[in-house]
């Protein structure tokens, strides 16, 4: 079943596979520098996926406060999938009123880093996706666009040595990717005006303690599979918790927000920042996580000392060695 306030869904598929383990997390001593950039910054405790779903329809709700109906994990096509008008997405407005915005990718196909590129593309007739080394080349020179989203590498998706820290990915192989990403941020000469929000499109597994609260549904689209099929439910319901956390000097050290949030609270900020109008319900009725940051006093310019991020090759060989496609 999918009740999801018993703690555990109850799925027979997965219960029948065998494993080591059925459960577990990670700790300090497995990703010390992801605890320690929470503890030099703002950490959010109640950060939600915006579906109870897949990473697709989660990263529509990033840029459009809805997936159109998709609740599928499949890349939708394009020429046939009823795709939305313009000023349907936040990219469409921030062209619109001529801020740049642009993709940083470490790896994979621009509908993979991101589900709306073909569509751009064939809009304006120009690449909307760059490479991670353009991402350094331009922090360093000090041009990045007002709006940036950085990816992993997504190529290597279902292998121990992924940077998406999907499962069977190994974490600190993301850790250290993403260490990257701050460093380069930090070392920029936009540093000092900079706001860097990190999460995860979705939760990845099956587990929370804390049962996904009620959402606001975005508009009057039931989920519905590729093929248009019913796919069943609402998007009333957020999907479970996934990490977030803020990063820039405008960054209430140490913060920990309980503010209830997902996807769509990161395009709030965004829409706030550049007088853009909310998109659907969703986002008209999402939380901006403001709470992280003390605009009122002089931006803290300084960065407190991070571990370096490290691969434990021991562990990296174990994952290899045991995980079974």
């Amino acid at each position: 079943n999918d009740d999801t306030k018993g703690e555990v869904i109850d799925n027979p598929t997965l219960a029948l596979r065998s494993g080591e383990r059925a459960m577990w997390w990670y700790d300090e001593r497995d990703i010390p520098y992801y605890y320690a950039l929470a503890k030099a910054f703002g950490v959010g405790d109640h950060y939600f996926a915006s579906v109870m779903g897949p990473t697709w329809p989660n990263r529509m709700y990033l840029f459009a406060a809805t997936s159109f109906g998709l609740a599928a994990n499949t890349l939708p096509d394009m020429s046939g999938y009823p795709f939305p008008e313009r000023d349907a997405v936040v990219l469409d407005q921030l062209d619109r009123r001529h801020v740049d915005w642009r993709f940083y990718t470490a790896g994979g196909p621009p509908g993979v880093s991101c589900i709306l590129a073909p569509e751009l593309h064939k809009r304006w007739g120009r690449d909307v996706v760059h490479t991670i080394e353009d991402f350094f080349a331009d922090a360093a020179a000090g041009t990045l666009p007002p709006v940036v989203f950085v990816d992993p590498n997504f190529l290597k998706t279902g292998d121990p040595e992924g940077e998406d820290e999907h499962p069977p990915s190994h974490l600190q192989v993301g850790q250290r990717f993403v260490a990257g990403v701050v460093r380069a941020l930090t070392q920029s000469p936009q540093w000092k005006r900079a706001a860097l929000f990190i999460t995860y499109d979705e939760h990845g597994g099956l587990y929370d303690h804390m049962p996904p609260p009620r959402a606001c549904p975005p508009d009057d689209k039931p989920p519905v599979q590729k093929d248009g099929t019913p796919a069943g439910g609402a998007f009333d319901t957020y999907g479970f918790r996934v990490p977030f956390m803020v990063v820039s000097p405008y960054a209430r050290r140490g913060y920990v927000s309980h503010a209830v949030l997902d996807h769509t609270s990161i395009l709030r900020f965004i829409q706030a920042k550049h007088g853009i109008p909310a998109l659907t319900a969703r986002d008209a009725n999402a939380d901006v996580p403001l709470d992280f940051f003390d605009f009122a006093s002089p931006p803290d310019v300084s960065v407190p000392p991070l571990p370096e991020p490290t691969v434990d090759p021991g562990e990296l060989s174990y994952c290899k060695a045991t995980f079974k496609r």
